[in-house]
């Protein structure tokens, strides 16, 4: 046993730091996430007048996946470079976008610094405990800075395809983040398989 444990380490000891840091980051996961599993503990979303979330776009939201890419939450981004940090929920170009809580439709932005075609917005709730950003819409410019109701009509789907490829389907990428965390959207989002 304690040669195997002198492996391990020579092994360990051996390897780059990405995979040492990614190793003692599944550690503290795995740990925690025992630690939670031995007191009982589940995340259960907080009851507030803020729940359910409106759907974001009608009639049903369907999370994209197609030849260039899954639109779950930690997908795999850059070939394994970087996780997915939201969900891509499938549009079709000008489809009608609506508020998902009571809120602020706080700003409008460019998620590209080099292409001003591409908007996002971003949407804070009544209290103040979530913010959305939705990626690849234009924002109604009348409801910027002003507040919203759920299910209030609040912007238009671009085509990202554009930009991209023809391949890859239309979609919305939507980050959420609670108590300035960011978390996976379809704890609150409610969606169907395509």
């Amino acid at each position: 046993m304690k040669n195997l444990l002198n492996q391990a380490w020579a092994w360990f000891k051996g390897t780059s730091f990405r995979t040492k840091l990614g190793i003692a980051a599944g550690l503290v996961f795995v740990l925690l996430y025992l630690r939670n599993l031995i007191k009982g503990r589940t995340y259960t979303p907080p009851i507030t007048k803020e729940f359910p979330f409106a759907s974001i776009v009608q009639p049903k939201q369907v999370m994209r996946n197609d030849s260039l890419g899954l639109g779950h939450f930690g997908a795999s981004r850059d070939g394994g470079l970087r996780s997915h940090d939201g969900i891509d929920i499938l549009v079709y170009k000008s489809q009608p976008i609506y508020a998902p809580f009571n809120g602020t439709l706080t700003r409008r932005y460019y998620p590209y610094a080099n292409d001003k075609k591409y908007f996002g917005m971003e949407v804070i709730s009544e209290v103040g405990e979530f913010k959305m950003k939705i990626m690849y819409c234009v924002p109604l410019a009348d409801k910027i800075g002003i507040y919203v109701k759920k299910g209030e009509l609040i912007g238009y789907a671009q085509a990202i395809s554009e930009k991209y490829s023809p391949l890859m389907r239309d979609h919305l990428h939507v980050e959420l983040y609670q108590a300035g965390d960011l978390i996976d959207p379809t704890i609150h989002i409610q969606l169907v398989k395509s």
